[in-house]
């Protein structure tokens, strides 16, 4: 598989219109050997802390197998800001992981310009087994981007609405690699933050609305469009903040079953807080897609957060959370194999979608889609 030092490196020369420059960012990914994963949602969609969460638990926890390095930066030299953008997405896995267990919430991304976290993974699926290596490129950028534009009149006046006929265009970046990474599959996890009981109708209306339900089912369309044919691909319709449906005392004592009827009925319920964005995406289900991997769903909770910081859990509760990030990292490190090296290859056979348990989140979510549960 190539390695890194690989990337191809543009010469210097002068700044080319960017339709002249469109593909550098592509050839750096498919050269470097890197599984791309876009992670788009609205603003407070916990993207950033889904990142963290899952970095933290494939670096530093005991039960994970992985040796997980930073890569290196993929931005290429003439697009703006390369260099700061190339070293915080280098720089990202021993900051976020250090403040992520030291309890510092992720402050809120507020980039102009996306960048992408690259990561070099490697692990032994078995003790007699040759170790493996794939690399993963993650995109961190800011929630705004996929969000329908606003009128900009007074406040109270008609033209403060949301606009559904004005969605934000996805950045130069993103389109570029929707529209020309082609010859391998890339993961796309739709983040829309979950709707619990604690939920007031005040705050109820603008997630589903401006930060949600409407907006996502247009960047899916978006994609859909930008992406063409996506049967090599793979999309991840994620609910995040999920532990917020639960208090402490449940936490510890929860079982998977739970989990999943609850986010059966969620899906499955007509007046659902995610309606249009799931429908969307479901609907495409019938297409042919090359894995059965290809078109999954599942909610998720990255960590406690009360008051501004992350909030130590009972032990017992921990399970609770790593159970999440193995799930999720499964289905990532999953789809980077099969992609990269034709052969899918689990971190975590506990959760394998092929296990026989119906307790398994990704089985769930493809016996909802394909309504056989």
């Amino acid at each position: 598989m190539p390695q890194d030092n690989q990337i191809s490196n543009p010469a210097s020369a002068a700044q080319p219109a960017l339709d002249k420059q469109a593909g550098q960012l592509v050839r750096n990914l498919e050269t470097g050997g890197y599984h791309p994963i876009l992670i788009m949602g609205p603003s407070s969609s916990g993207k950033t802390l889904l990142i963290r969460s899952l970095l933290s638990y494939l670096k530093s926890s005991p039960d994970s197998p992985i040796n997980l390095t930073p890569g290196t930066g993929l931005i290429p030299p003439r697009y703006a800001d390369a260099d700061s953008r190339n070293e915080e997405g280098v720089s990202f896995l021993d900051n976020s992981v250090g403040e992520h267990q030291r309890g510092t919430i992720a402050r809120r991304t507020d980039k102009t310009d996306p960048f992408f976290i690259p990561l070099r993974v490697e692990f032994k699926p078995d003790a007699s087994s040759e170790p493996v290596r794939v690399n993963l490129a993650f995109l961190e950028g800011e929630g705004e981007w996929y969000q329908f534009e606003v009128g900009g009149g007074t406040a109270g006046d008609e033209s403060d609405r949301m606009d559904t006929r004005k969605r934000k265009a996805f950045k130069s970046e993103i389109e570029e690699i929707l529209k020309r990474y082609r010859d391998k599959g890339i993961s796309i996890i739709y983040c829309v933050p979950s709707i619990s009981e604690k939920t007031t109708e005040t705050a109820r209306k603008p997630i589903q609305e401006l930060f949600g339900d409407m907006a996502m089912a247009a960047v899916i369309e978006q994609v859909t469009t930008l992406r063409g044919s996506m049967e090599n691909d793979y999309e991840l319709f994620c609910l995040t903040q999920w532990d917020n449906h639960f208090d402490n005392k449940q936490l510890v004592n929860m079982s998977g079953v739970d989990l999943n009827r609850k986010f059966v009925d969620e899906l499955q319920s007509n007046s659902g807080d995610y309606g249009n964005s799931w429908g969307t995406l479901r609907n495409r289900f019938a297409g042919q897609r090359s894995s059965r991997y290809s078109l999954c769903a599942m909610p998720h909770a990255s960590c406690r957060v009360e008051e501004g910081a992350i909030k130590r859990v009972d032990r017992n509760a921990v399970a609770f959370f790593d159970f999440f990030a193995r799930t999720l990292g499964n289905w990532i490190i999953g789809n980077a194999t099969e992609s990269l090296n034709g052969q899918r290859i689990h971190v975590f056979p506990d959760v394998d979608i092929l296990g026989r348990k119906r307790t398994n989140l990704l089985e769930t979510s493809v016996r909802v889609l394909s309504g056989t549960f």
